[in-house]
C-alpha cells in the first residue's frame, strides 16, 4: 500500500486509519440519534413561529413558473416533463436534477408574482413534499440538502405560508422544526465536512427566522465562524479546492451573513470577514470569461447566479497579477488571464471531487477561452464519468493509463483522490510573469519529473509555456511514449500547416490565435467540454505526442492575430 500511495506511505496510513475511524464513530452516533426510539424528540412540543428574515440574493425567472405549472421541470440543466404528476413521484437517474429538486431553491421564481392561483402552486408543491417526505429520511434529509431546503424555505415563508390554511401552516412549520432539530442533532456527526458547514449555515437560518433570544443566534454564528475558519485555506478557498463548492457556499452565506449584520453586529462582522476572503478566492479563480475555471470538480455554472452572489462580495478587479492562492497560479495580464493548477492533494476527508489536473492550466482571453480542461463528467454517466477526473481530461501531461492522482482506495473510498506524491509550490516571477510548476507523480511508475513554465506577455495575448521532461534515475531507460494535451475552448476550430509544427485556431467570435510548438509531434483530435446547457460539448484539443528516454524540453505557445 505504501507503495501504491507514493511519498509519505506512513504518515498518509496514519491519516487515513484515522479519518476511517472518526467516520465509523460519528456514523455509529448518527444512527442512534435517528433512531426510532429517539427521532420523537425532534418534533416540537408547541407550535414553532418563522418569520421571514432572509434576503433572497438570486435573481429568478417568472417563465420557470408556467413551465413548472405545465409539469416542465427545468433543474440542473436537465429539462423533465412529469406529465402532470408531482414532481417527487419522478423517477430518474440525474442526482443534480434531484438535489436541486429536493432543495427547493426554484422557490425564488414564485416569490414575485401576483396571482395567488400561481403562488399556491409553490405552496402545494411544499405541501406535496411534506406528505411524501416530512418523516425522515436518511437521502433526503442528509445535512447539505437539508440544509439547503431549511434555508429556502425559510427564504420564502411568506410565499409558502402565508395563505395557507392554519392547519397548512402548522404542517409546514412543524416539518421546518423537524429538520431544524435533525440538523441541530445530526449536523455535527456527518463525515463530510461540507455537510457539517451548511448545517451550520442552515442553523444560523433558522436562528435568526425565529423569536429566539440574540444569543443563540450569536453562539451559532460563533460556532459557524469557527468552522469557516477551520475548512477555509490562507487564502479563503474551501480545502476541497473547487470553485463550485466555494460558490454553494457563498449563495447560502451572503444571506445569512446580511440579517447577522441587522441583529447580531458583532458576530455578523467576524463572520463576514471570513466571507469576504471566500469572495475574494473565488474571484481568483474566475477567468476573464466570467467562469470559474474547470478544476477539481468545477464546471460550467450559472452565471447570473455567480454574479448575484458575488456582488455581494467587497473583492474589486486586481488588474494585472502574478500570484500563487491555495495551490494555484494566477497570470493576469491585459484581457488574458490563466489559472494552474500545481495539484496540490488536501486530506482525505475533502477529496471527493478532487481531479489529477496537475500542472494543468485554464487559459482566457476577453469573454472566450482559448484553452482549458474538459470538466467533471454529467450526471448522467456512470462507469465512463471517471474518465473525466484523469490527467487526459486537462491541459497537461498525459502518461496514458496513470494519472498524477490515484482514484479509490478500498470499499469505504471509492471515490476520493490521493497524492502519489507530495506536491510542490508555484513559484512566481513577476517581472517576468511567469510562474513555474512541477510534479514527480510519475517517477514511480514512469521514472520521470515533469516541470512547466507558464508567461503572459503582450498585454495577454501571448501564452508562452515550456515542459521539461527529466529523467529521475540516471541510466539508460527504454523510450516511454507521452502526450502533452491543450483542449480547445467551446466553438474553437484548429487546422494544421507546416506539418502540424503550426496550427491556426478560429475562435467563435472571430479571433485568430496561432499556436507553435517545437520538440514534439503536433495532431488535432476531438474533445469535449462540459456545459451547463448542453451536457457535453463537441470540441478539439491540439496533442503533442513523442517519447521520453532522457532530458526533453518542449516549447510551445498560442498568439492573437491582429485584425
Amino acid at each position: 500500500m505504501k507503495a501504491d500511495l507514493g511519498e509519505g506511505g506512513r504518515g498518509l496510513l496514519s491519516s487515513l486509519t484515522g479519518y476511517l475511524l472518526r467516520a465509523a464513530f460519528l456514523t455509529a452516533v448518527d444512527r442512534i440519534v435517528s433512531s426510532p426510539l429517539y427521532r420523537w424528540t425532534w418534533r416540537p412540543l408547541t407550535g414553532e413561529t418563522f418569520f421571514a428574515r432572509l434576503p433572497e440574493i438570486r435573481p429568478a425567472d417568472p417563465l420557470s413558473v408556467g413551465d413548472m405549472i405545465d409539469g416542465k421541470y427545468l433543474l440542473a440543466s436537465r429539462l423533465i416533463e412529469t406529465g402532470g404528476v408531482s414532481p417527487f413521484s419522478v423517477e430518474t437517474d440525474d442526482p443534480a436534477w434531484l438535489e436541486e429538486l429536493h432543495g427547493f431553491s426554484w422557490l425564488r421564481h414564485f416569490a414575485d408574482l401576483k396571482e395567488g392561483a400561481d403562488r399556491a402552486f409553490a405552496r402545494t408543491l411544499v405541501l406535496d413534499w411534506i406528505g411524501r417526505h416530512g418523516r425522515f429520511d436518511r437521502k433526503l434529509w442528509a445535512s447539505k440538502l437539508a440544509a439547503k431546503r431549511v434555508q429556502n424555505w425559510l427564504t420564502h415563508y411568506e410565499l409558502i405560508a402565508g395563505g395557507a390554511a392554519e392547519r397548512q401552516r402548522s404542517m409546514i412549520a412543524r416539518c421546518l422544526a423537524a429538520q431544524a432539530q435533525a440538523l441541530n442533532q445530526r449536523g455535527r456527526l456527518d463525515p463530510d465536512p461540507l455537510g457539517r458547514l451548511f448545517a451550520a449555515i442552515g442553523l444560523v437560518a433558522v436562528g435568526v427566522s425565529q423569536k429566539r433570544g440574540l444569543g443563540q443566534i450569536a453562539r451559532r454564528a460563533g460556532r459557524l465562524a469557527g468552522l469557516l475558519r477551520a475548512q477555509l485555506d490562507s487564502d479563503g478557498l474551501h480545502r476541497t479546492r473547487s470553485a463550485k463548492n466555494q460558490y454553494e457556499l457563498l449563495e447560502y452565506l451572503a444571506p445569512v451573513r446580511l440579517a447577522l449584520v441587522m441583529l447580531v453586529p458583532d458576530q455578523g462582522r467576524a463572520l463576514a470577514s471570513e466571507i469576504e476572503r471566500m469572495h475574494a478566492a473565488l474571484a481568483a479563480l474566475t477567468l476573464t470569461t466570467g467562469e470559474p475555471a474547470y478544476f477539481n470538480g468545477t464546471g460550467q455554472l450559472p452565471l447570473e447566479l455567480l454574479l448575484a452572489v458575488q456582488s455581494h462580495g467587497g473583492q474589486r478587479a486586481e488588474g494585472d497579477m502574478v500570484r500563487a492562492a491555495s495551490g494555484y497560479g494566477v497570470l493576469q495580464q491585459g484581457r488574458g488571464k490563466l489559472i494552474a493548477d500545481a495539484g496540490l492533494m488536501p486530506g482525505v476527508e475533502y477529496s471527493a471531487e478532487m481531479h489529477a489536473g496537475a500542472l494543468g492550466f485554464e487559459f482566457g482571453y476577453g469573454n472566450e477561452l482559448i484553452a482549458g480542461n474538459c470538466g467533471p463528467a454529467p450526471a448522467q454517466l456512470t462507469r465512463e464519468a471517471e474518465a473525466f477526473r484523469h490527467s487526459a481530461a486537462h491541459s497537461t501531461l498525459d502518461m496514458g493509463r496513470i494519472s498524477s492522482a490515484r482514484f479509490g482506495l478500498g470499499p469505504m473510498l471509492k471515490r476520493h483522490a490521493f497524492a502519489r506524491t507530495k506536491s510542490f509550490p508555484v513559484k512566481c516571477d513577476p517581472g517576468a510573469a511567469t510562474i513555474e510548476m512541477g510534479t514527480v507523480a510519475y517517477e514511480a511508475r514512469h521514472g520521470l519529473r515533469h516541470a512547466r513554465a507558464l508567461s503572459l506577455i503582450d498585454a495577454g495575448q501571448t501564452l508562452i509555456g515550456q515542459d521539461i521532461l527529466t529523467p529521475a534515475r540516471r541510466g539508460r531507460r527504454a523510450p516511454t511514449p507521452f502526450a502533452l494535451r491543450f483542449h480547445l475552448g467551446p466553438g474553437a476550430r484548429a487546422h494544421a500547416e507546416d506539418a502540424h509544427a503550426l496550427i491556426r485556431i478560429a475562435t467563435r467570435s472571430g479571433q485568430a490565435w496561432v499556436f507553435l510548438c517545437e520538440g514534439a509531434e503536433a495532431a488535432i483530435e476531438p474533445s469535449v467540454r462540459q456545459s451547463l446547457h448542453y451536457g457535453l460539448l463537441d470540441t478539439q484539443q491540439i496533442v503533442l505526442r513523442g517519447t521520453f528516454s532522457g532530458r526533453l524540453e518542449i516549447a510551445w505557445s498560442f498568439a492573437r492575430q491582429a485584425g
